[in-house]
């Protein structure tokens, strides 16, 4: 019997992977049969003062997901994968270097893995590592290796400086999942639309939900995932599913 695909998810801003893991628990729970999914914590942990200066840099209200109330129920606290700089529009290259350099120790104790994915701010990093892994920028030694990703909110980074080297390297030859809703009012569907059309159109699945800026829990979704993965796991074997 072929084996369970392995994919490994990537929280969003201001998340824990603990939180991410039972945010997204519907559309494991679809596709249990075909994937284990593991999940990775960002290596930046937040404050409630961080927060409050990023809400009021984005001027936006707080939520339940941002919130210092949060920070004090969840056990692992709420992280970022990098920091960003308002005014300059730029990711800070040392926290996004960290990021890289902990997942790196994910890919080498807990892989190999088949996909990567993410929510938000976790699915720019599958989109980052994705174009950095077809422009051969990892080390020759680096453990970073997948075949697919699953992108949820995903967006192009902030930084033009990262977006730019991501448009001039042309389509990622690599098959997408992406998944958004058109009521995100955090990251709009034009934004989604925007990272997917970084992949190829062949390779490529939109699935789209009436909700806002979260994992939907629709059926569309879940049988979206389920599809995606499936065709996965026909490629493993070949094209024939055992």
């Amino acid at each position: 019997m072929t084996r369970k695909l392995k994919v490994l998810l990537l929280h969003g801003y201001a998340q824990s992977a603990v939180a991410f893991r039972s945010k997204t628990g519907s559309v494991r729970k679809e596709s249990k049969k075909l994937a284990d999914f593991v999940f990775a914590a960002a290596p930046h942990p937040l404050s409630a003062a961080q927060l409050a200066a990023r809400r009021a840099a984005t001027k936006r209200p707080a939520s339940s997901s941002s919130s210092a109330r949060q920070i004090e129920a969840d056990d692992e606290g709420v992280a970022t994968w990098w920091h960003f700089d308002h005014a300059a529009q730029t990711y800070d290259e040392a926290s996004l270097d960290a990021s890289l350099d902990a997942l790196e120790t994910v890919f080498r104790n807990e892989g190999p893995f088949d996909g990567v994915g993410g929510f938000s701010q976790g699915a720019c990093l599958s989109l980052i590592l994705a174009s950095r892994l077809q422009r051969g920028l990892l080390s020759e030694r680096s453990a970073i290796a997948f075949d697919f990703v699953m992108l949820f909110s995903g967006f192009l980074p902030h930084d033009e400086r990262l977006t730019a080297a991501m448009r001039d390297c042309g389509r990622l030859e690599m098959p997408s999942f992406h998944s958004f809703g058109t009521s995100d009012g955090i990251i709009t569907p034009a934004q989604s639309s925007a990272a997917a059309s970084i992949f190829a159109d062949e390779m490529r699945t939109e699935v789209t939900h009436a909700g806002g800026h979260l994992v939907s829990s629709e059926r569309g979704v879940r049988k979206g995932v389920k599809s995606f993965l499936t065709a996965r796991r026909l490629e493993l074997d070949g094209g024939e599913m055992m």
